[in-house]
Order: structure tokens, then sequence, then C-alpha cells
């Protein structure tokens, strides 16, 4: 779990929980004062933690992540925001330079490499992992550990793990695919928020910042661990068909939007336009739009 004692900065936290007979209901109000004296009883928590609680409507199945993203974000401290999942094993300390808040403040991206154990190799009986760099490429070069990015193999993701092995300095995401979806740093500010329509679809939230125009780098100095465990998403398979479903749909909509958006600002021929015309053109040839 993320362990706001391991955190010099603040965390910016939502919790949701369900509503079974309105807000003043019994049982409601009992949820909500025992959170708040849990989170009163620990000065931990006090000093670095601020909580966001949803109250849900009865009979809500999950929680909405995407909304949750954005509600934590939006009620931040910190000018900058670090998106990242409550269940991680590690998470290096991370220093900001002015090497990365000069990208941050340009509107840039800063992608925090994750690794995980390869199936069947994580013991929750005896959890042990790397928490140096150098370890980390020990246990890579042992198969014990390897970059993770969803839907591709481990080492095989658009974060480059040949390219973090030998790096020194920030470099940048040059194979980006919109299925991609890493722990990622950005200004709270002067970004899309993560779109709602969907429960949690994290690659959603990236595909829009990376249309606005903004490019990724991926951090040397610092990474997280994690079991190799946790889901994409915890959605059902029938859902999960149905949102991959639209999620196709959101690429080409969101490929008009910036578009139309950018020639309107007259910035499509731009640098900044240079995302939308690559995504779009691949978009379009996928779903033979065009050939």
């Amino acid at each position: 779990m993320l362990d706001s004692s391991s955190s010099a900065g603040s965390i910016s936290a939502t919790l949701q929980i369900e509503n079974n007979d309105g807000l003043e209901a019994g049982q409601t109000m009992q949820a909500l004062m025992q959170i708040q004296h849990e989170f009163e009883a620990n000065p931990t928590l006090r000093a670095h933690v601020d909580l966001h609680v949803m109250v849900q409507p009865h009979g809500t199945k999950r929680s909405r992540l995407q909304v949750g993203r954005n509600v934590a974000r939006l009620f931040s401290r910190s000018p900058y925001v670090m998106h990242t999942p409550i269940r991680v094993l590690w998470l290096a300390p991370l220093t900001m330079d002015d090497t990365k808040r000069d990208l941050l403040d340009q509107g840039q991206v800063l992608v925090v490499p994750t690794f995980a154990f390869p199936p069947h190799r994580y013991s929750t009986e005896q959890p042990s992992f790397p928490t140096t760099r150098e370890q980390v490429i020990e246990w890579v070069d042992a198969d014990r550990i390897g970059l993770m990015d969803y839907h591709w193999e481990l080492n095989g993701g658009p974060t480059n793990y040949d390219q973090w092995e030998v790096a020194s300095e920030p470099y940048m995401v040059v194979d980006y695919d919109y299925h991609y979806g890493p722990i990622y740093i950005t200004t709270k500010e002067d970004h899309p928020w993560c779109e709602e329509r969907f429960e949690d679809q994290l690659p959603a939230c990236v595909y829009a910042t990376y249309l606005n125009g903004a490019d990724f780098w991926v951090l040397p100095d610092t990474f997280v661990i994690r079991s190799g465990q946790e889901p994409e998403n915890h959605l059902p398979y029938a859902e999960r068909v149905i949102q991959d479903g639209m999620y196709k749909n959101y690429r080409i909509e969101q490929c008009a939007f910036y578009a139309r958006q950018f020639d309107q600002l007259q910035v499509y021929n731009t640098e900044r336009g240079t995302h939308v015309k690559q995504e779009c053109a691949k978009a379009l040839k996928n779903e033979k739009i065009i050939q």
C-alpha cells in the first residue's frame, strides 16, 4: 500500500464509500465518523494526507477510479501531481531538481518506471524486492523482475528498459501507443482531466494529455516496485470488452476534437500538433476510415 510515512510531500487521496439510506443515515454517518477518528488519531496522516471522501449511491458496484483520480488532482496541495496507484511495494525517493521542474513547467510529462515480478515469482509470504537502482538492474539481469507496461511483455513496452538501464538524464518516450498507461507526473493545471465515462481507464488520461501536445520523459533516477499481480483494471470480462470498445471510439473522437481545436487556434501545423497528426493517422487507418 502507498505509505504516507515514506513521502516527504503531500498525498491527495480519494476514498469512495457506499451510501445506503441517505447522507444522514446512521450507517453512513458511522462510517464517516470512523474515518474521521482514524484520520485524526494518526499524526502522519494529518500532516501528509488530504483525504477526500465521496459518498456513492446505494448499489454502486465499484469505485469509479477516473472520478477519484480527478478529485484527488483537483484538491492536491502541490503544483505537481504524481498519478500513483494505491498498491505499490516500494516507491524510490524522488528529487525534484531544476531539470524536472523545467520539463513540467513546459507542459511535459514525467514517467516513473514501474518494475514488477514475472508471473508466479512473487511471494506474499516473504516479499523481497530491490530498493536501489543498482539492485533493480541486478534483479532484471537475473530475470527476477522486469519493467512493466500493461499490454506489453516485461521489458518490452514504450518505457524502454534498455534505455533506462544506461540513462543518466530523462529520456523521451518515442514509441507511444494509445494503450500506454504509466505512473506519471504532471502539473496540477493545464492538462486534460481523466475521461469519466470510463470507470477505470488510465490510458485514456494519458492519451488526452499526449494529444494535447505533451511529450513523455522517463526518469532514470527513480522507480516503483509492484507485485505484478495487480490487474490493469478491476472490471469483469464482459464490462472490460465494452469499455475497450468505448475506448476505440474515444480515440477517434479525441482526434477529431484536438484536430479541430488546434486548427482554430492555428497551432495544428506547429510542433504542438505533431502528436495529433501522428495518432489520428494511425487511428483512422486502424479503423479503415482511410487507407
